[in-house]
């Protein structure tokens, strides 16, 4: 038998991806989760349901640790869409990050310096 995401839990991946998936790809609150469980005849608390959000949360931040160091270690990471480019002459640009960027990449200002070209 495989070894489970959560210790001594009856949770599978799956479900805890399914979870996962529905909050943040699909935009489902928990406890609306809960009531679709619950209409499947499916006890889950809304608790237990935001336990399991935490406790994926925790396991996966080394692939988000991992994740960011990868693009933070490139010159170029995305485009205008989510950069503002300013200072390009320079040998060093900054870059403005817009939204929901800025968090994953732990930025505390809305300004980013980048590494040096090669």
């Amino acid at each position: 038998m495989p070894a489970q995401v959560i210790d001594k839990g009856v949770a599978t991946a799956g479900l805890l991806t399914h979870v996962l998936v529905a909050k943040y790809a699909d935009h489902l609150p928990l406890y609306r989760q809960e009531q679709i469980f619950a209409r499947a005849a499916l006890r889950i608390p809304r608790s237990t349901l935001a336990q399991w959000v935490g406790v994926c949360g925790v396991r996966l931040q080394p692939l988000v640790d991992a994740l960011r160091g990868a693009i933070l270690s490139r010159w170029c990471m995305w485009t205008k869409p989510l950069f503002k480019f300013c200072n390009q002459g320079a040998r060093r640009p900054i870059a403005r990050i817009c939204g929901p960027m800025r968090r994953l990449l732990g930025a505390e200002s809305r300004s980013l310096r980048l590494p040096r070209r090669a």
